[in-house]
């Protein structure tokens, strides 16, 4: 488990059955997890069509109040 950046919540499952004998589902482990602060990041998704050039190249509108 050491050489483990991000454990996963089967890895850590079956991390604490062969450290300690516990026997844990991998849901009752992120429950615990989210109860003692720890939260699931995930990258947010990249549509497969999406063109950087044009994100830079198209400007940006933004509302203004005083417009109207």
């Amino acid at each position: 488990m050491e050489n483990a950046s991000e454990p996963r919540r089967g890895t850590l499952a079956a991390w604490l059955k062969e450290q300690f004998g516990i026997s844990l589902v991998e849901t009752t482990v992120g429950r615990e997890l989210r109860r003692m602060g720890y939260a699931k990041f995930s990258a947010r998704p990249h549509h497969y069509a999406q063109d950087e050039a044009f994100k830079k190249d198209t400007p940006c509108f933004r509302y203004s109040a005083a417009d109207g």
